[in-house]
């Protein structure tokens, strides 16, 4: 590997095979083309639009699965405003409540190389065959 370049290269014989084997291409490099970040940024971009309120874009967190692969799991909190009845002493009270709720957006994978984002759990695949799903 070249340190500057990050470029991978079978050098002799033996590692061009085993290169083959393992499916490294001649032109694999590490980093990927693509950072976590990215990653995080195309899948919250695609699913912007399919929920309501719209997601934060730090409800997203990227994981490396390989180097030729990032898994981001979309998951954030939302304050929400709940109606509470309460009976004290025979006399039924009403107010309003606030409550943090996790909200999930699901859980993707982007090929580091590519850029390209696939479902990894059903909320995932659901999301993607939504109109509203818009792959940047």
């Amino acid at each position: 590997m070249d340190g500057i370049s990050g470029e991978i290269a079978a050098l002799d014989q033996m590692a061009k095979e085993a290169a083959i084997i393992c499916g490294l291409r001649d032109d694999a490099s590490f980093p990927p083309a693509f950072t976590g970040e990215q990653a995080e940024l195309r899948v919250w971009a695609a699913v912007y639009d399919c929920f309501d309120p719209k997601p934060e874009r730090t409800s997203f967190t990227f994981f490396v699965d390989n180097p030729q692969r990032w898994l981001i799991e979309g998951r954030g909190e939302e304050t929400v405003e709940v109606q509470v009845e309460q009976v004290v002493g025979g006399v039924t009270e009403s107010f309003t409540e606030e409550r943090t709720e996790t909200v999930y957006y699901g859980f993707w994978m982007v090929d580091a190389t590519t850029a390209e984002i696939t479902p990894w759990d059903r909320l995932a695949r659901e999301t993607e065959e939504r109109i509203c799903y818009q792959t940047p």
